[in-house]
């Protein structure tokens, strides 16, 4: 339960970086602006898309674990509903004693 709760946060969370880029990098700074505040809007930009990437990245990793979990009980369970079949199957095949 709580993957799943971290990875629908992970997803919403890089949705709403997405949303939001505009506010959180502002505008891009001139060609003729100084080299020191190109390189800061740089690295900020450059944080921001891997801070976007790394909530994907991680909301994806979440969804491969819970598929996989998934499938881990769904096998179980079929197990268990074939073996239910086959009992009651031969329940229905015994021959009464009376």
């Amino acid at each position: 339960m709580r993957l799943n709760v971290v990875t629908t946060s992970l997803l919403i969370f890089g949705v709403l970086l997405l949303l939001c880029w505009p506010i959180a990098l502002g505008g891009r700074p001139s060609p003729d602006a100084p080299r020191a505040e190109l390189a800061n809007w740089g690295a900020r930009a450059l944080t921001y898309f891997l801070l976007t990437s790394m909530a994907f990245l991680s909301a994806a990793f979440g969804a491969v674990l819970i598929m996989r979990r998934n499938r881990r009980e769904f096998l179980v369970e079929a197990k268990q509903n074939v073996r239910d079949l086959i009992e009651g199957s031969l329940k229905d095949h015994e021959k009464p004693d009376a």
